[in-house]
């Protein structure tokens, strides 16, 4: 244990007070066990959970306000299109988002 004046020289080792790093939510909040979970296994807080579905299998989805508006701010740049007009989401992904005038929503299928 060093001495109190020992303790902020510059070559003292202080490894033992330092703990191995900060959770992922928090940088303030240390404890020894972390639990990280690495970065890919983390859920995106910018995706859709429809449109991440879309992209590995075919299917259809009838979207919610929220997903309507997450749509047209993210792959629409603010313009939300007519009811008539079918857009299509990023290009290579496939998906086509319109509206169904027989069940009067906004439907996206791929």
């Amino acid at each position: 244990m060093d001495s109190f004046k020992d303790f902020f020289k510059l070559g003292t080792n202080k490894r033992h007070r330092n703990p191995l790093g900060t959770t992922d939510t928090d940088r303030h909040y240390r404890r020894k066990k972390l639990n990280l979970v690495p970065a890919m296994y983390k859920t995106k807080a910018n995706s859709n959970h429809k449109i991440e579905t879309l992209k590995k299998h075919s299917g259809r989805f009838i979207c919610e306000p929220q997903d309507v508006a997450f749509i047209v701010h993210t792959y629409l740049k603010g313009v939300k299109p007519s009811p008539g007009e079918m857009k299509m989401l990023g290009g290579k992904m496939g998906i086509k988002f319109y509206h169904d005038s027989k069940i009067n929503k906004w439907v996206i299928e791929k």
